[in-house]
């Protein structure tokens, strides 16, 4: 037996089959021959579909109109089990219009879809002679009609056509793109002609497949509908001989192949000329025949949506036609779907299900002619409220659980042990739970707590290295929506705090920025950390003959002179050897970082040939210094202080001068060590002064 293996794995992790909760099935009404289909027009009555091509109204009461709404048993062919009046559609705008529509075999066998009128003078009358044929289809044999119509939420005609009949489908119809057999029709009615194909259709512009075409690969969709609240469409499709099988269609989902005859159920049926198993679409759920006592065929109902049975909100409910057995499917709310047989009554033959204005819903048993009315037995809801968490590891999520009815807190079991109604302290995951309440009703559920956020990736590598200095400018990642910065050096946050996503960093160490948030309680995202290194200066003294670097803290230095590098001077010093010209160093650390010292100009007293005298004294000097200049010409020239990191801390420009001899005030300078220059330009004179 082959499987489909996305449908495997989904039978072994997402369903589960227990008989947890009850419904009572109460008659309601009677005397109504073969009823097939129940429907409601938007008010208090419910119309009955006979199979004999009947409609009866039943009113809220359950007392049945002794009169017909429309009796068309003379176009009707039902001789055979499956064919006969099968189908009944109420137009959305009905209470204005007055239109509705049927789906029967006509006297040839073939299906046939009109559309009738309510007369114009008793509401609880059809106007027979108000009939307009839409659609004719040949039907190849009398079974697997399909039979159902109904109004989808985007106020369309769906239809729900089986395979054509006999066993297994010989023509392989639900296959065959130029048969609407095996398919889900959709077509528009509003058009003032028979119908139209609405422009979205999935196939509307395509030669392969026919324009009706909604979906393909049914085998005998016996009852579908859409869910009120979300538009859902539910279609339960009966196998062959093995699996029956429930379809759940999302809104606007078109296009979707479900895969029969290529499969049954989960089960591969006749893989000839099949495509690839993905592009099929599996089943919510499917049940074996053999797993259920006189299963024989599935009939599909409605999505409890009414009021008088909040346990079963939101519940699929749908029987067997064999066995009478009646289940509820619900998709939880971690996306799995629970399975629950609700009903195990006498073998009814329940060829319908039905619901009126108000959600409620109604079960016809084709044998006794009667209508039942569902209801829960049990008198426990619940709903849950899920905080999610805003990280695996941060901040912690909680699943709150508010329940009506008579439920003690020992009977609500976790899946990770706990019991009661709130679960807090939650990393991302699913957790289920158990609901026992002391009428003995189970509820079984399950929740996902997700992440709210997902951390983005910052482009650095943690940590980043950056050789900076004074004002050096940090960028963080950008926060997600609804979420701030927040700074942090050396593992503390910065104070007073620094919540921008740019900073200015004047100290070394390690920062690093994390997203902050409110709406979180206050969750905090850790991100890239960086690791800033400041880098100092380093003075130059020059003596005209070498020059020498005054801090000996760099791993590395690389000497250049007139911008060529010295080779053979990787110390702190560099020999000028009586040449003049531009001296700068790199000084590397044990990081890596590298600091570029300031270009320092340097020259030899012997090869400046108007320069007669310089002399500096005293040297080292308390507050002023003595400068003898004299050269044999007169020049412009600058005489300039400098600090040992090469900071120009005074200067004075001399024009046309020949003999220069001042005293220099420099008690404003600190102690230390210092440059005086005599820059003419294109040449420098060079003396390195120490202030006491």
């Amino acid at each position: 037996m082959m499987c489909k293996i996305q449908f495997c794995l989904f039978l072994m992790l997402c369903f589960f089959q227990v008989n947890s909760q009850s419904i009572a099935v109460t008659e309601f009404a009677s005397g109504i021959d073969l009823p097939v289909a129940i429907e409601n027009a938007g008010d208090d009555r419910l119309f009955v579909v006979g199979k004999n091509g009947i409609i009866y109204i039943v009113d809220p009461s359950g007392a049945v109109n002794s009169t017909a709404f429309l009796n068309i048993d003379p176009l009707v062919n039902s001789n055979a089990g499956e064919r006969g009046l099968l189908g009944l559609a109420f137009h959305p705008d009905y209470a204005t219009n007055g239109l509705f529509f049927v789906h029967y075999n006509n006297s040839s066998g073939n299906t046939v879809i009109a559309s009738y009128t309510v007369s114009t003078t008793n509401p609880n009358q059809a106007d027979a002679s108000s009939a307009q044929i839409l659609l004719t289809i040949d039907q190849p044999y009398n079974n697997h009609n399909g039979g159902d119509l109904k109004f989808g939420p985007d106020g369309y005609l769906y239809i729900g056509m089986g395979d054509g009949g006999s066993a297994g489908d010989p023509q392989n119809f639900a296959q065959n793109r130029q048969s609407l057999l095996g398919k889900m029709l959709r077509i528009n009615v509003d058009t003032g002609s028979n119908y139209t194909i609405p422009s979205d259709n999935p196939f509307v512009d395509t030669d392969e497949t026919l324009d009706e075409i909604w979906s393909l690969g049914l085998r005998n969709p016996w009852r579908f509908s859409f869910d009120r609240l979300t538009g859902e469409m539910y279609m339960a499709d009966v196998g062959q001989n093995v699996w029956e099988e429930i379809n759940v269609e999302a809104p606007n989902t078109a296009g979707l192949n479900y895969g029969w005859k290529c499969y049954e159920g989960p089960d591969a049926y006749s893989l000839s000329g099949c495509g690839d198993p993905s592009i099929y679409t599996d089943p919510v759920y499917a049940y074996l025949n053999s797993e259920v006592t006189n299963g024989c065929s599935v009939t599909g109902g409605y999505v409890y949506r009414g009021s008088e049975s909040p346990s079963l909100y939101g519940t699929y409910i749908y029987a067997d036609y064999c066995s009478g057995k009646i289940w509820g499917l619900k998709k939880q709310s971690c996306g799995t779907w629970l399975n629950e047989q609700i009903f195990n009554g006498p073998s009814n033959e329940y060829t319908t299900f039905g619901e009126d204005a108000a959600g409620e819903i109604y079960v016809a048993a084709i044998g006794d002619g009667k209508i039942f009315k569902i209801s829960s037995t049990c008198n426990t809801s619940y709903n849950a409220t899920v905080s999610n968490a805003c990280s695996a590891v941060e901040v912690f999520g909680s699943i709150s659980l508010n329940i009506s009815g008579d439920v003690e807190a020992d009977n609500i079991m976790w899946s990770n042990g706990a019991t009661g109604p709130v679960l807090e302290g939650l990393s991302e995951g699913t957790y289920s739970v158990e609901i026992v309440d002391n009428a003995g009703c189970t509820f079984l559920d399950c929740f996902d707590v997700i992440s709210e956020i997902e951390v983005p990736i910052c482009p650095e590598v943690n940590p980043v290295t950056i050789c900076g200095s004074n004002n050096t400018q940090l960028q963080g990642c950008i926060a997600p929506d609804g979420y701030g910065y927040l700074w942090y050096k050396d593992g503390v946050p910065i104070d007073p705090p620094i919540t921008t996503q740019e900073i200015t960093v004047d100290e070394a160490g390690l920062y690093s920025l994390q997203f902050t948030s409110s709406e979180c309680n206050s969750a905090i995202f850790p991100l890239t950390t960086v690791e800033v290194i400041l880098l100092g200066s380093i003075g130059l003294m020059s003596d005209g003959v070498s020059v020498v670097v005054d801090d000996n803290s760099f791993a590395t230095y690389l000497w250049f002179f007139n911008g060529t590098l010295q080779p053979d001077e990787d110390g702190t010093s560099i020999q000028l050897n009586g040449f003049e010209g531009e001296v700068s160093v790199i000084g590397i650390d044990e990081n890596g970082c590298q600091t570029d010292l300031s270009v320092l100009i340097v020259s030899s007293l012997k090869d400046i040939s108007f320069v007669e005298n310089f002399e500096v004294s005293p040297n080292p000097f308390t507050s002023e210094i003595f400068l003898n200049l004299m050269l044999n010409e007169q020049k412009d020239f600058t005489i300039e202080i400098y600090s040992m990191d090469s900071k120009l801390i005074q200067s004075v420009k001399y024009n046309n001068t020949k003999t220069f001899t001042e005293l220099l005030n420099l008690s404003r300078v600190t102690s230390g060590s210092y440059f005086i220059r005599i820059n003419f330009g294109e040449y420098q004179l060079v003396e390195k002064i120490v202030k006491l």
